[in-house]
């Protein structure tokens, strides 16, 4: 690390005293050790011997983690606890599928030199197994492992109630036979076309119960202090500790991305096409319903041909990408897109007029021209304003401009910390710690110094 470091300091001497020094030295170096750093406390690897993918993750009120997932086989078997089986199960998969590179369309996708690309797994992968794994808090003891039968669907979401695990399932072709074995409620009808199946287990994979839920649209789920699950599909659904299902508003579809709060308040929202003075226009929105299917608010909805007046020029593509809710509903943190600097994002939500509060990082957005712009919103829905934002952006190391980034999911964590996830462009700004190798992953290229980039995770205060 000291080596590293001093090399980091080294080269941006020499960029600073020749003059070339840019935003990326400049924030790099006021980042390198922040005040109040995260820290990785644990990690582990997955490797059951099939293709298996990561859907979601949940701490256990003792501190134990469980992670669930899916595995397109043609195995399971995870290392350092033999895997229960759930229900009368089939035979695997006939050899393996790669869950990266195949299946779906645009897949495959390659690079320039044909190699195939990775794609993120989807939560209504076809044929796939639904799998939960429970470890110590530490991620190095696996407690507990077990399955679906094979092609049972894929998980959607996870959430805990107390020492239960509720796993919200997209069902696969062979799910009906194992729910016709299981204790069930709603008089153990089977799901419905586009319907989901939410199962109550205990953390070693003992079913309490399964009930239908409404399917379509973004899935969505979350467990208020009662115990009370809501869960989002075509419909709100409020599900009792006991598996009753009590049937909410119906949601619209269309939308990019939805989240319900612990008290069944739910946002969707994502972009729409339509047009400003200078062309076509992608206009993001974001709306706010009660738990009963009351209105609350509805934010970035400007007639379009005011955006492109030449006072305010907002003229950006832009879009809503992942939120999530505090415990309480009063605050929601949201995740935006946007094509170049001139946005809407940066404007109060009811007034584009008014900025949002300045950015505390440092990041800046002009030269920007056309690319992928991320910025991270905190708004108070009591007041209907934005309380914090921030740019997030890459920079080139080697001009003073700026580059592409994208936040893929976000949450809001329990101590008020935002939590992204994503994918840059040459010229992440890192903290230091980071686990990437050498001057931060920084590489050369025929254009000068090319920054680190790549998946990454972020946590704000």
């Amino acid at each position: 690390m000291r080596i590293r470091n001093a090399m980091m300091v080294a080269m941006l001497s020499a960029l600073a005293a020749s003059g070339q020094e840019t935003r990326w030295h400049r924030l790099h170096r006021r980042w390198e050790s922040p005040p109040n750093p995260a820290r990785i406390e644990a990690a582990t690897l997955v490797d059951a011997g099939g293709a298996e993918a990561l859907s979601a993750a949940a701490f256990l009120p003792d501190g134990r983690i469980a992670l669930a997932g899916f595995t397109l086989g043609p195995a399971f078997a995870p290392r350092g606890a033999p895997p229960r089986v759930v229900g009368p199960d089939g035979s695997p998969p006939e050899g393996r599928r790669d869950v990266w590179t195949e299946g779906r369309p645009p897949s495959p996708v390659a690079d320039a030199e044909g190699r195939p690309l990775p794609r993120p797994p989807a939560f209504d992968e076809p044929e796939a197994t639904p799998f939960v794994l429970v470890f110590d808090a530490t991620l190095r003891r696996l407690e507990h492992a077990w399955r679906l039968p094979w092609g049972s669907g894929s998980v959607a979401a996870l959430a805990v109630d107390g020492e239960h695990l509720l796993v919200l399932i997209e069902p696969g072709p062979t799910l009906a036979a194992t729910l016709g074995r299981m204790p069930a409620l709603s008089g153990g009808r089977m799901p419905g076309e586009g319907d989901r199946v939410l199962f109550r287990f205990s953390p070693d994979g003992l079913p309490r119960w399964w009930t239908d839920v409404p399917g379509g649209h973004v899935p969505a789920l979350r467990v208020g202090q009662d115990g009370t699950a809501w869960v989002m599909g075509r419909r709100l659904a409020a599900v009792s500790r006991e598996g009753q299902v009590r049937a909410g508003p119906e949601l619209p579809g269309g939308s990019t991305v939805q989240a319900v709060a612990p008290t069944g308040r739910v946002a969707w929202g994502g972009d729409r096409n339509t047009r400003v003075r200078r062309g076509p226009w992608r206009q993001p929105y974001l709306r706010l319903l009660e738990a009963d299917g009351a209105p609350l608010a509805q934010y970035y909805e400007w007639p379009a041909p005011w955006i492109g007046m030449p006072n305010l020029n907002l003229w950006a593509d832009a879009s809503i990408r992942a939120m999530d809710w505090s415990p309480d509903g009063s605050l929601l943190a949201i995740a935006a897109w946007s094509h170049g600097g001139n946005t809407v994002m940066a404007r109060q939500p009811l007034d584009m007029f008014e900025a949002v509060p300045g950015d505390r990082l440092g990041f800046t957005a002009y030269g920007s021209g056309d690319l992928s712009a991320a910025h991270v919103v905190l708004l108070d829905t009591r007041t209907h304003r934005a309380v914090a934002h921030t740019h997030w952006l890459a920079y080139l190391v080697s001009a003073n401009r700026v580059n592409s980034v994208h936040i893929r999911d976000l949450v809001l964590a329990g101590d008020g910390s935002v939590v992204i996830a994503g994918s840059s462009a040459s010229g992440l700004i890192q903290t230091g710690g980071n686990l990437a190798e050498g001057m931060g992953g920084a590489t050369l290229d025929r254009s000068g110094v090319a920054g680190p980039g790549g998946a990454y995770v972020a946590v704000f205060e």
